[in-house]
């Protein structure tokens, strides 16, 4: 077995001698390497089809696979909304998609897609909206009927918008945690500037007060306006028939009346002069630098090839010149970058920007004024250029690598009146634009005193005052307090509330035992992991409460009466202030026997209105929307059957988004049946979920109890 390895060895050291004789060339500098000569591309062309109604077709087909897409351009937009209902249009789109129609509902609608193995979307954007499906060949008929009925005939049920609307106040909420998202933000909102209270439509966002105004007839509006093919431009591709397509489509939109429809102009913003802003964060250790100014062009100006180029050579990759020189040869920051916006029906914006330590911010802003100079007084050299412009003409072929993208394309050309050849004009443009040309477009457009500047980090680090840069004007980003909306009384669904509350009162033990209930002791287990904290809460309903709690430290205690509050920790004690103690209240009365209790006593007067039935995986619920001086505004839900509690939807003091506590697992407890396990899903609650083991009704309570206490005590013996 050795010989042939002997043998062979000489044989290898001998290829090896050959290949390291050969390995030894030196290989050219990749200056010196030329670029494979580019390739000339034929893009196919989508077929314009015009329906009966107007509707604007285009038809690409393509056998490869057995998929068809369909897809819509619509005529809408955030920047068509009320300034008083900022997030109407995006509300709708997604509430559209998650409702369904009558025809197909929610479940029926997600059952159908998952079965065919269909994708399926409605969405709204800045200035145009979106739907459409992908599918199987042989399910196309069917697919088309879905997304028609959907956009003709949406349900729009209550408990959608109400979830959309929850998921936009979360948005809303930590809208600040991302730095680099909260300096764009104030950074539109600043160039577009205001008008009064009103933000320019493009730099227009949300808020809890446009939020809480939108109701379902908003809604039902706003699909009505802008979701008819009017204002639809379509799109299929995929492996199917020319004349059986335009068929179906002519059957699903021939005889749905189209509504002409005309662009909405916008205010060009006006130009800039230099100002200086800051976001101070001083929880930040890196600043986000942004420098910009209007870019007075649109797409169909004759030099915006070359300001394509210019923009390319200056920010558009790795060796670009705004990379090189400030991150990789002076080491100012973590990344650099530069665009410029120039959209097809307005003015754009120019914009540049870095990422580096607070320490080091001014230099690196420095840094960044210094190349816009240098760029607008020398311009780029010839080689910037063609790399420029190789990097640009090479990536137009990612824009044509799929039908999809071929036909999203015609569809923005024709969206904004656009050629429909106007890509291949770019393409030749761009092989032709000059050294000469490029350069006369940065002296023409770049304005490096004109623009602004915006500073997001912690400006005490910076090493000197930020008033060094001249005048500086603070950007205030508090997200502004919800308002409570005074609760609009609908007289056909206040008598149902009143039942259903009555036939709940009723399901749990009836109105008498709860009114009986003066006094409780509950025995509890608390579980913020895993593992279980004993507890023993006693009080003298409605407001004097003790809780005692075996916590992993030693024993806790809290103690809240209507004017005093106290929690004790081992030996330490110390007063709460009223506005916690009555928030610490608040949320022990959100259980089932404190909202029961306090609903069968009388004892305050509160406004009420029935909710829409929802689904809760398989169950009906039944809801009531309660307003109340002492427990605020929620939502109270019960099961449709046995009219027993499932679940409370509120807003935590001090926050803004809603929170849900569950309520399962009922059993009896003496008289009254209640809820052996209560789940709080608000984030920020440290007790997870509730298990109530034992429960003693109106037990004596000594007045002693809910005085304040000298130390922490341990929870009293089980109850058996």
């Amino acid at each position: 077995m050795r010989a042939p390895t002997l043998l062979i060895l000489p044989v290898l050291l001998a290829s090896l001698a050959a290949g390291a004789a050969e390995l030894r060339t030196p290989f050219k500098p990749w200056t010196e390497v030329q670029p494979a000569p580019r390739e000339e591309f034929n893009i196919p062309k989508p077929e314009r089809v015009t329906l009966s109604n107007g509707m604007t077709v285009f038809l690409l087909e393509n056998h490869e696979l057995p998929l068809v897409e369909l897809a819509l351009t619509i005529r809408t937009g955030t920047v068509y909304e009320p300034d008083e209902k900022a997030g109407l249009g995006p509300l709708t789109a997604e509430v559209m998609r998650s409702g369904g129609s009558a025809k197909f509902p929610a479940d029926k609608l997600d059952e159908t897609l998952e079965g065919l193995g269909a994708s399926f979307w409605i969405g709204v954007d800045l200035d145009s909206g979106n739907a459409g499906f992908s599918c199987l060949r042989e399910d196309f008929p069917k697919l088309l009927d879905v997304l028609t009925d959907v956009l003709r005939n949406p349900v729009l049920p209550e408990e959608k918008i109400e979830l959309a609307l929850s998921q936009a106040r979360t948005r809303i909420a930590r809208r600040n945690d991302n730095a680099m998202g909260m300096a764009n933000r104030e950074f539109q909102k600043i160039v577009y500037g205001t008008k009064g209270k009103a933000v320019h439509p493009i730099a227009r966002v949300p808020e809890y007060e446009t939020l809480a105004s939108i109701k379902r007839a908003d809604l039902a509006e706003f699909q009505q306006t802008y979701f008819q093919p009017g204002r639809f431009i379509l799109s299929l591709t995929g492996a199917f028939k020319k004349e059986e397509a335009l068929g179906a489509l002519e059957k699903a939109f021939g005889a749905w009346p189209a509504q002409a429809a005309k662009p909405l102009k916008l205010t060009d913003p006006a130009p800039l002069n230099g100002q200086v802003f800051a976001i101070d964060r001083p929880q930040l250790k890196q600043t986000t630098i942004l420098l910009g100014q209007v870019f007075d062009m649109r797409r169909d100006d004759p030099d915006y090839p070359a300001a394509q180029l210019l923009n390319a050579a200056v920010s558009g990759s790795m060796s670009s010149r705004l990379f090189t020189e400030i991150r990789t040869k002076k080491g100012l920051a973590y990344s650099v970058w530069g665009y410029a916006r120039v959209p097809y029906d307005r003015v754009g914006i120019f914009s540049g920007g870095c990422l580096t330590r607070n320490e080091q911010a001014l230099d690196a802003l420095a840094a960044l004024r210094a190349e816009f100079l240098k760029v607008r007084d020398t311009g780029i050299t010839s080689r910037e250029l063609e790399d420029a412009r190789t990097s640009l003409l090479n990536s137009y072929v990612f824009s044509y690598d799929t039908p999809e993208k071929i036909v999203g394309l015609v569809r923005t050309y024709e969206y904004y009146g656009y050629p429909l050849d106007f890509d291949r004009k770019q393409y030749d443009a761009l092989t032709k634009a000059t050294l000469d040309d490029v350069n006369r477009v940065a002296r023409k457009f770049l304005k490096p005193d004109e623009m602004l500047t915006l500073l997001t980090g912690h400006s005490a680090d910076y090493g000197k005052p930020l008033e060094s840069l001249g005048k500086v004007e603070t950007v205030d980003v508090t997200i502004p307090t919800p308002k409570q909306v005074p609760l609009v009384i609908d007289p056909a669904r206040v008598e149902p509330a009143k039942r259903l509350l009555e036939a709940a009162l009723t399901a749990a033990g009836g109105v008498k035992a709860f009114q009986d209930v003066k006094s409780v002791r509950a025995d509890l287990n608390l579980y913020m992991g895993s593992s279980p904290m004993r507890a023993v809460l006693r009080a003298n309903l409605p407001s004097q409460v003790r809780a005692d709690v075996a916590g992993p430290l030693g024993p806790i205690t809290q103690i809240m009466a209507p004017n005093n509050a106290w929690q004790a920790s081992g030996p330490w004690v110390k007063e709460l202030k009223v506005d916690e103690a009555r928030k610490n209240l608040r949320a022990l009365l959100q259980t089932d026997l404190g909202i029961l209790q306090w609903l069968a006593s009388g004892q305050e007067g509160y406004n009420l209105q029935a909710l829409d039935p929802v689904k809760d995986g398989e169950r009906e619920l039944l809801g009531v929307l309660i307003e109340s001086e002492r427990l605020g505004r929620f939502r109270v839900y019960f099961d449709s059957q046995t009219k027993l509690l499932a679940k409370i939807v509120y807003v935590p003091d001090g926050q803004s988004q809603d929170a849900e506590k569950l309520f399962s697992e009922h059993r009896k407890f003496g008289a009254l049946t209640l809820a052996k396990r209560c789940e709080d899903r608000d984030p920020k609650a440290r007790v997870k979920s509730v298990e109530l083991t034992a429960i003693e009704l109106n037990p004596a309570l000594d007045a002693s109890l809910f005085e304040k206490p000298e130390r922490a005590t341990a929870p009293p013996k089980p109850l058996e």
